[in-house]
């Protein structure tokens, strides 16, 4: 037993199960926490404001002050608190957010998450915009399950659903700012301010801005990598001219200019060249084998091996519009929304000194939505209704370099192979869910969605390849030169050159939900409910890299089908001795067909259908906040998740995945915190320490050596000190990761050499803040 997860273990004993307070109010009310009893969590998971002990769904969330508290400062953050919620980084070009097992395999850039990211009431169609930063934020909703009716799209994994401060009518002049300052030379700035601009208007502004100094050292180029440096303002601006109309404008800008971190290089081969197999069968880092150059990684952390900078640059600018009136018992709403985002990426393929496979992209994506929406908007009532029509576009555009080959630093390329395409996607859905209440004790919910999705575009590829040295004398870029389209174009050989391939493709798709709901006393409820989720058809633009060739065109045209999922989910919601205990429990049944999942077919690039999966699970929250000032919270999330049928005839041989666990989903996650806070004359002190253990999974289908990851253990502390007048002064200081355990989070597979894209290193830091 590792001392890692026998820590983990001491912990868990007295840590059953996770659920954090959160309200829907934009500044939550001072609690005493040693008065104890556990704080109402006011939620708008079904598009009304209920406590969250009364909605029928399994839920985590946050709210502004849980967020400081737990110092939560980017999506990627909220994994650690959650049970049943995996994140992974996509290789610096966005992340792959899964919920109960249900996780995206893929890593292009026009596909969408099986886990919906919903801001504001904008579903964020791009998985590129699924890494953001956490400030000024209200309140951030998990919803674990099929999210089908509420927002926006279906999904098959559940949603985040992220409301961010926005300006309001009738609230006083407000505001806050913080700064913090942490190892590897980290600065976090933010601040943001509202105030009433007369009797009907209001503004709110905010901003953040993080730089940090690289987390690994380049062995090969000296200097480090990993940076970060990125920034984001948010505004919005109210207007209510009168008690029944309300209409806000709300606009982001963000920037990301930092480093990925480099992959670890895994190897495969036996040292001293040649293409014989390792002896050593471990595929971790630091194994001892070689990639198909030679290169034998050491496996540290905190190194890197690349010969050249990998980055992924980002930019994002987003406007929304929201109306609201009231009509009679309902509300009328629209909610209008155009996001704008780009980015541009390079990457060391093998992440060695050799200099063999770099990548080049550039996409602009192009999102436009529109809602219309009729709720009725009366407060317990015996019938509740909330239906619409959501409508949507959006368009890709760019250029996908897949490879640079060369026989190593300062020669010229042997090959080429890159893409140039366009994609427009179109949905119109209609939705509609109603709650009725049969009796004092029992009620009834349904819903349901139909949606009519098509995508359309085309693809050209570039391609050069042998010719000799010589030949490409005039062409070849250095080692690590960010290539652009005319570039491509410039190093192709118009011989080798496709036309372009059109490809495109409709989808028909419902999906609904039905439960039942009894609550025998106030402080209890159980429910039960069948729920039918999809997440749309694609096109997969990976292999495309030879479009002169038949197969490539029909891998290209044929398309991916959408997944689907039914789930039977059954739980219970109760507070007991007097609200100072609250324990949440829910099982669930799944049947997932046609899940997308990323592989390699031939030694290319795949994304395909996988048959039939079965993932069956229970989750435990639980929060007890006893006299005294102390707070413990904890979860955990049991998984049973694998492939019913799954063959692979794009292979030779037609291999069998059936009875293989699906991939990143862990048979159980724990999570937990124990807080203790003291008065101290007016002012408070608290610490806290938290953990979260993931068991051992694997990375895709196969469940090979190539893609185990073993089971890991992090733990954070904090301290926390509130003071001043009303307390609006904060002290804090913060260790993240604090036994600075590394892992790999996800492995790739690869023909040249599997790639373990590692995870954060233990940090410390200091932080100051105050409201007003």
């Amino acid at each position: 037993m590792s001392s890692a997860f026998g820590r983990s273990l001491l912990a868990a004993a007295s840590l059953a199960a996770f659920v954090t307070p959160a309200s829907a109010q934009e500044v939550p009310p001072a609690v005493d926490d040693n008065s104890g009893g556990v704080e109402v969590v006011i939620v708008t998971a079904q598009k009304r404001s209920q406590n969250l002990q009364d909605v029928p769904v399994a839920i985590t969330a946050f709210n502004a002050n849980t967020i400081n508290r737990l110092g939560l400062s980017s999506s990627e953050d909220l994994a650690a608190f959650t049970p049943s919620l995996n994140y992974q980084p996509a290789g610096g070009i966005g992340s792959s957010i899964g919920i109960r097992g249900i996780q995206d395999q893929n890593f292009t850039f026009n596909q969408v998450g099986s886990v919906a990211v919903v801001v504001d009431e904008v579903a964020l169609n791009s998985p590129n915009l699924n890494t953001f930063a956490l400030f000024d934020i209200s309140r951030i909703e998990v919803l674990r399950g099929p999210q089908v009716t509420l927002f926006g799209r279906s999904t098959t994994g559940g949603a985040l659903n992220i409301t961010t401060r926005q300006a309001r009518v009738g609230e006083d002049r407000n505001g806050e700012a913080s700064v913090s300052y942490g190892q590897f030379n980290s600065i976090d700035v933010q601040g943001a301010v509202g105030a009433p601009i007369g009797d009907k208007f209001a503004f709110r502004l905010a901003g953040q801005s993080q730089t940090r100094d690289g987390i690994q050292k380049n062995v090969t180029r000296g200097g480090r990598t990993g940076e970060r440096d990125r920034y984001a303002v948010r505004g919005s601006l109210a207007f209510n001219p009168s008690e029944k109309f309300r209409a806000t404008y709300s606009s982001l800008y963000g920037q990301d200019n930092g480093q990925q971190p480099n992959y670890l290089p895994i190897g495969f081969l036996q040292p001293g060249g040649g293409a014989t197999p390792c002896s050593n069968p471990s595929r971790q880092p630091g194994n001892g084998c070689a990639d198909p150059y030679g290169f034998v990684s050491p496996g540290k952390f905190k190194e890197s091996y690349s010969n050249f900078p990998s980055f992924a640059h980002s930019e994002v600018f987003g406007n929304t519009v929201t109306l609201a009136l009231d009509v009679g018992p309902v509300t009328l709403s629209s909610i209008s929304s155009v996001i704008d985002h780009s980015i541009s990426r390079q990457e060391d393929v093998d992440s060695g000194p050799n200099g063999r496979v770099e990548v080049h992209n550039d996409v602009d994506t192009t999102q436009k939505s529109q809602e219309f929406r009729v709720a009725t908007n009366g407060k317990d009532k015996p019938f509740n209704f909330v239906g619409g029509l959501f409508l949507f576009e959006e368009e890709n555009s760019g250029h996908v370099a897949r490879s640079i080959l060369t026989a190593g630093i300062g020669t010229a390329p042997i090959g080429l192979n890159s893409l140039i395409f366009n994609q427009k996607t179109e949905i119109t859905s209609a939705y509609g869910q109603f709650d009725f209440k049969l009796s004092e004790r029992f009620s009834l919910v349904a819903g349901a969605r139909y949606s009519d999705e098509s995508k359309s575009g085309s693809a050209r590829s570039y391609r050069r390849t042998g010719a000799g040295a010589a030949a490409w004398t005039n062409f070849a870029p250095a080692i690590g030169t960010h290539l652009e389209a005319s570039s491509l174009i410039a190093l192709s050989n118009p011989a080798q050159n496709s036309t372009d391939v059109p490809f495109g493709k409709s989808w028909t798709n419902w999906g609904g939900k039905v439960g039942i709901n009894f609550k025998p006393s106030s402080d209890a409820l159980l429910y039960a409910s069948v729920s039918k989720g999809f997440k749309g058809g694609t096109f997969n633009l990976i292999p495309a890299y030879n479009l002169q060739v038949a197969q490539p065109i029909a891998n290209l045209q044929r398309g991916v089908d959408p997944e689907e999922i039914t789930s039977y989910e059954a739980g219970t919601k109760l507070q007991l001795f007097d609200r100072k205990l609250q324990l949440n429990i829910a099982g669930f049944l799944s049947d997932y067909e046609n899940q997308q999942v990323f592989t390699f077919v031939g030694g290319a690039a795949a994304l395909l259908n996988a048959g039939k999966a079965s993932i069956n699970g229970i989750e435990a929250e639980l929060t007890w906040a006893p006299d005294g000032g102390w707070l413990v919270q904890g979860g955990i999330g049991l998984l049973d998740a694998k492939y019913d049928s799954f063959f692979l005839p794009e292979e030779a041989g037609g291999p069998d995945f059936s009875g293989k666990r699906t991939p990143h989903t862990p048979k159980a996650t724990f999570t937990g915190l124990v807080q203790k806070s003291f008065d101290i004359g007016d002012n408070e002190l608290s610490a806290q320490i938290s953990f979260k253990q993931t068991s051992s999974q694997f990375a895709s289908f196969k469940n090979g050596a190539d893609d185990f990851l073993p089971s890991r253990t992090t733990f954070d502390v904090r301290i926390r000190y509130l003071f001043g007048e009303d307390q609006q002064l904060e002290l804090a200081a913060f260790g993240k990761n604090i036994f600075d355990e590394r892992f790999c989070q996800t492995i790739q597979p690869g023909s040249f050499t599997n790639q373990c894209i590692v995870n954060e290193p233990g940090t410390y830091g200091v932080k100051l803040g105050m409201k007003f």
